[in-house]
């Protein structure tokens, strides 16, 4: 017997699921309310952040390997389709003004 759960869940732009969403299922600490600025390492694929007074698309998250593991990197796409690359500090806050862009 199998039991669908019905949590919201982080998807690839894909529709292939990475896992639940801890931030929208509401298990996530204060500063990680989404929508809202929150810290790098809370950002996932399908937020919409806002760089620039640009609103973008995260299509990939990652981080930095060692020595270089304090940072970053967000793959975000504009809507006119260019592809752009931030890095940022695991502390720095990104603009996420909302979320579940690949939800089905």
């Amino acid at each position: 017997m199998s039991a669908v759960v019905d949590a919201p869940v982080v998807r690839t732009e894909d529709g292939a699921i990475l896992g639940p969403d801890w931030r929208r299922a509401g298990l996530a600490r204060p500063e990680y309310t989404v929508p809202g600025r929150i810290p790098a390492d809370g950002v996932q694929p399908g937020d919409t952040i806002r760089v620039l007074d640009m609103d973008l698309v995260v299509l990939k998250v990652w981080r930095d390997r060692p020595p270089f593991a304090a940072g970053i990197r967000v793959l975000a796409r504009t809507v006119r389709g260019a592809e752009l690359v931030f890095e940022y500090a695991e502390r720095d806050m990104v603009d996420v003004v909302a979320v579940g862009a690949f939800d089905r």
